[in-house]
């Protein structure tokens, strides 16, 4: 019964994950969605491993077009150091977050945690003026 449990566990998981990739209406679920480009000196504080400084952030985010595929963004973003209140926009392909504490995130993990979630992170912004 255990294993007959499991065995169902596993194929709903993975039939849900690969439901973006394997639909018919694959097209018509998913929206193209904004795609933003980077300055060398954004693409550069992205790869940093500093500590991001403490207050809200926006990050922008590439490939955030399909809702299904989006669902563990602010998950993968939780459980970075320092990050709360995390806010998913699929619409405009950004994420508001907050970073605070004595231990924080460095852009390069917010970028690995992005991309774990099946995105690129493009560049980081702060109260409205890019981070660099």
């Amino acid at each position: 019964m255990i294993r007959k449990i499991f065995v169902l566990a596993a194929c709903s998981g993975a039939a849900l994950l690969a439901a973006c990739s394997t639909s018919s209406n694959h097209a018509a679920q998913e929206e193209p969605g904004p795609v933003y480009t980077a300055t060398a000196s954004e693409a550069r504080y992205i790869a940093s491993t500093s500590p991001v400084e403490p207050g809200a952030i926006t990050l922008y985010v590439n490939g955030m077009g399909c809702p299904l595929c989006a669902t563990n963004i602010d998950k993968q973003l939780e459980r970075l150091d320092g990050v709360s209140g995390v806010v998913v926009n699929l619409g405009d392909g950004k994420v508001a977050l907050n970073v605070s504490g004595e231990k924080r995130t460095s852009p390069k993990e917010l970028g690995e945690a992005v991309e774990e979630a099946g995105f690129t992170l493009v560049k980081i912004e702060r109260a409205g003026s890019a981070v660099e």
